[in-house]
């Protein structure tokens, strides 16, 4: 029997541990999904607040270009992550990439995801945010361990 696990991964350092984690810890024949929440312009900047829009609609083409950024860096992640895996032994068809354009808060997309997609386990990294960074605002781990009530998370 083969385990489903949703692999919240994003640019940073973190990533690349959880991937060098995954290679430690899971069978050749599970199926992963290397999960990303790309940010979204309109949310991030309230781009949808009435006084916004013409700002929006003015620098439209700078937005494009930050999503394409964002893109492409999660596109050069993704692809080193596998290459990892990949290099470990586990098979190209056990592994599944899915980007998503935020809607809501990357703590909630993730947990609906896990939902959504029947996942056995939550796998994500830890920033290494300040304490009072963390007690103001919580980090995205914990918010995804806090909404993820009956599917574990590990933090690698």
């Amino acid at each position: 029997m083969s385990y489903n696990y949703l692999t919240a991964v994003d640019s940073s350092e973190a990533s690349m541990k959880i991937a060098n984690y995954l290679v430690k810890i899971l069978r050749k024949e599970d199926k992963i999904t290397l999960y990303s929440v790309l940010p979204n312009p309109t949310i991030i900047y309230n781009l949808n607040e009435p006084t916004a829009i013409p700002l929006f609609a003015e620098n439209k083409d700078v937005f494009s270009i930050f999503e394409k950024s964002k893109k492409d860096e999660m596109k050069t992640v993704t692809d080193n992550i596998i290459k990892i895996l990949k290099d470990a032994g586990f098979k190209k068809d056990n592994i599944t990439v899915k980007l998503e354009t935020q809607k809501e808060t990357t703590a909630h997309q993730i947990a609906d995801e896990a939902v959504q997609g029947k996942y056995d386990t939550i796998v994500m990294g830890k920033h290494n945010s300040s304490i009072i960074s963390e007690f103001f605002m919580g980090s995205v781990t914990n918010k995804v361990i806090h909404l993820s009530k009956n599917i574990p998370v590990i933090v690698v």
